[in-house]
């Protein structure tokens, strides 16, 4: 196990108090969050790769960051039976003279709290991944690599960096990585519809393997630049502004149509700027 004993807990949940619990406790959600890591988010081979690392305690910052992910998420999963015993009469509330329980509110509030921590945890990690070759490497073997990075604005980071924010968009814009990972679905059906009845497919899959690689060239980042601005808005109900982007990619890629043979556009003499062009193929 990544997370072997009570004192890798105590370091990343600060509502783990000394003597509070015994790590045989919560070992059972340890060993779930460990397996849902590996096959939700790291892959096989990289999880390997970090319970390597850590039984030789060397590359410790990337263990340090599997271990926070694993101790937020195992202990989030724990919180509602952690005060809760089977007696005769059913399930009771356990108490003492010295401390009572904590009001469902405030237990509510706790598991919110725990479960952010671990979504900013696991984009920190994310993050980490994507700026280290061998690593990324190790990641890449895994399912869930693709699933994470299947659109031009893959991190709650970068969709900030190009989500138009205004008293329209504040009800839905995302305010945390929680509500950035539940707008996913959405992302994907503008990817699939509005990004790739615009640009293409072939050239859609062009850009975001690219993108996975680290190996795009000049006019592709030129292209992308504007494609994530759209996707951005279009993410929002901001068509309007989505359409104006879209046509700003088409320009590019209209000035320099031999750098994108895939996008199979053609442009004639009519104003196509007007509207954006929808090409279906």
């Amino acid at each position: 196990m990544i997370v072997d004993n009570l004192n890798i807990l105590k370091k990343h949940v600060a509502t783990i108090a000394p003597d509070s619990i015994n790590f045989e406790d919560l070992e059972a959600h340890v060993s779930a969050a460990e397996s849902w890591l590996e096959n939700d988010i790291t892959g096989k081979d990289l999880y390997g790769f970090v319970a390597i690392k850590k039984a030789a305690e060397t590359d410790l910052h990337l263990v340090n960051k599997v271990q926070r992910i694993i101790s937020l998420k195992a202990f989030g999963n724990a919180v509602p039976q952690l005060n809760l015993v089977l007696t005769s009469a059913g399930f009771a509330v356990t108490n003492n003279e010295k401390v009572a329980p904590a009001s469902k509110e405030r237990v509510a509030d706790l598991r919110y709290s725990l479960k952010k921590q671990c979504a900013d945890a696991v984009e920190d990690l994310l993050a980490y991944l994507e700026n280290d070759e061998t690593y990324k490497e190790l990641w890449k073997s895994s399912p869930s690599y693709s699933l994470l990075t299947d659109s031009f604005l893959p991190t709650f980071v970068l969709f900030k960096n190009y989500a138009p924010y205004s008293e329209q968009t504040a009800s839905i814009f995302p305010k945390c990585r929680l509500d950035f990972a539940a707008l996913r679905g959405k992302m994907r059906s503008v990817m699939a519809g509005k990004i790739e009845g615009s640009i293409g497919k072939k050239l859609v899959e062009e850009l975001l393997s690219a993108m996975r690689s680290n190996a795009l060239s000049n006019t592709q980042r030129q292209l992308l630049e504007p494609l994530r601005f759209a996707l951005a808005a279009y993410t929002l109900g901001m068509n309007d502004e989505g359409d104006l982007f879209i046509n700003q990619a088409l320009s590019v890629i209209k000035d320099s149509p031999d750098d994108f043979p895939d996008s199979g556009l053609t442009f004639g003499t009519q104003e196509w700027k007007d509207s954006p062009i929808i090409n279906m193929c």
